[in-house]
């Protein structure tokens, strides 16, 4: 289908009714990341049903073609570039057209500070103020194909996965800020002093960090791999929103203000542990958490978050991490 990007209201419509044609289906767009695509998905199911419909349609960005995952009530995904995507949410966004009979813009509404709430956590809030669900509806995981035997023997050759010596950096992040390669690097070079086999986690143009060998893999892959290797290290991304429902040894590095999208908090997953940067500020942790809106004695209402988890430096959250892979 060749669509223009950009298109008159009309045209926008017409394009809209087209691509949701038959109304027993519900049409769901995710329109950002990988980790909101797997959110929208996993709660797709029973958006359907609350809009009594017989199945769902995902409509996403192609690069989540090749991801390899789909969901048990999807009987289908449509995908378009990116920046289609983004011109559809903005014409959602400016007629405020969210949610029709069979579509959801599955995505939380501009301007809605309710989506903000700090009393609960990301998942929570897609399920209130994205499809009106009720926060103890189950998020659904992804389904995953298992790796045939002959992938699975090519995908040992291509790589040395070890469960005392591989790690996998994950250092690239669409969504949160990237820390500075330097970080990288010298984590990079402590750990192949210590004889650990290195790779870095790319895609498209990314390069792998100096001293590390390049993996690339999709998530049927990924789902092979997560509990055969030592762990996984990196910035808080969609990958880890997958990682966070396998077996898989994490640590993840993440922005304080960002805490409720802490993989821990989200999918109740303990195998591995949430480092919070709170570096730019420099402040007294007082300070800091009053600053954002938390209470001084955050254990008592955001139990998952232990306060000496977060770090006011970057050598800090080196070295806690290069103790936290040793202790495996």
């Amino acid at each position: 289908m060749n669509v223009q990007v950009e298109l008159p209201r009309e045209e926008m419509e017409n394009f809209l009714a087209e691509i949701t044609q038959n109304k027993d289906w519900l049409y769901l767009l995710a329109p950002f990341s990988i980790g909101d695509f797997i959110i929208a998905g996993g709660l797709s199911y029973a958006a359907q049903k609350r809009k009594n419909k017989s199945a769902t349609v995902l409509i996403a960005q192609d690069r989540m073609k090749n991801l390899g995952i789909t969901f048990e009530n999807v009987v289908g995904t449509i995908y378009f570039p990116i920046d289609l995507i983004k011109a559809v949410g903005t014409f959602i966004t400016a007629t405020e057209n969210y949610e029709r009979d069979n579509f959801f813009y599955g995505n939380y509404k501009i301007g809605d500070n309710r989506a903000y709430d700090d009393s609960i956590n990301a998942v929570d809030r897609f399920k209130r103020y994205v499809f009106n669900l009720p926060l103890n509806t189950p998020l659904m995981p992804p389904i995953v194909d298992p790796l045939t035997a002959e992938n699975i023997a090519k995908l040992r050759e291509k790589y040395i996965l070890d469960k005392n010596r591989t790690v996998i950096l994950l250092p690239y992040a669409k969504t949160f800020e990237t820390l500075n390669i330097n970080f990288w690097t010298t984590l990079a070079k402590i750990f192949a002093e210590k004889n650990y086999i290195v790779y870095t986690n790319v895609a498209g143009d990314e390069k792998p960090i100096a001293g590390t060998e390049p993996l690339n893999v999709n998530f049927v892959e990924l789902n092979f791999i997560a509990d055969k290797v030592k762990c996984f290290i990196g910035l808080r991304s969609g990958i880890f929103d997958f990682l966070g429902m396998t077996d898989a040894k994490i640590f993840c590095i993440l922005k304080f203000a960002m805490w409720d999208w802490d993989i821990k908090f989200l999918y109740g997953h303990d195998n591995g542990r949430t480092f919070y940067d709170a570096v730019k500020y420099k402040k007294p942790l007082e300070d800091y958490l009053k600053a954002n809106g938390l209470p001084s004695k955050i254990e008592l209402s955001h139990p998952h978050i232990d306060s000496r988890d977060i770090y006011f430096s970057y050598d800090d959250i080196l070295n806690a991490i290069l103790y936290e892979v040793e202790k495996i």
